[in-house]
Formats: C-alpha cells, sequence, structure tokens
C-alpha cells in the first residue's frame, strides 16, 4: 500500500500554493482550484470550481450527446 502511494505521489506531485489575498471561508463561498499540468505544456492550467459552477457543469454533463452542448461548456 506504501509504494502505491509513493507511485502515485511520483506521477501527481502534490504542488502547495500561497494566494495573495485571503479566501472566504464561509459555505457559500467554498470553491475548489483544479490545476491541469499537461506534459505537451509547460504552463500549467487552473480551473476554479464553486457550488454555483459545479451545478452549472454537472448540468453540461447530463446533457452530453445533445448538440455538442457539453464539449462546449467544458
Amino acid at each position: 500500500e506504501t509504494s502505491a502511494v509513493q507511485t502515485i505521489q511520483f506521477y501527481h506531485p502534490i504542488i502547495h500554493v500561497q494566494f495573495n489575498q485571503s479566501i472566504d471561508p464561509r459555505p457559500e463561498y467554498i470553491y475548489v482550484i483544479i490545476i491541469e499540468w499537461s506534459i505537451k505544456s509547460s504552463i500549467p492550467v487552473a480551473h476554479i470550481v464553486s457550488s454555483d459552477t459545479q451545478r452549472s457543469l454537472i448540468s453540461a454533463r447530463c446533457c452530453e450527446g445533445l448538440d455538442g452542448y457539453s464539449q462546449q461548456a467544458d
């Protein structure tokens, strides 16, 4: 089990980020920042998902296959 965790951390390193402003701790403002780092690019891309955008992403994924709406929303 330990080797599996080490392998995952090798391929997906943990990155600590420090913000220049404090984050609002209220539950309605909680959001997640997802950082994608493509092997083909040296520039990481950050996506912010809040409770509002998460709901719209879930709705878009539910519509997958309807006129390509899901691809446009992502």
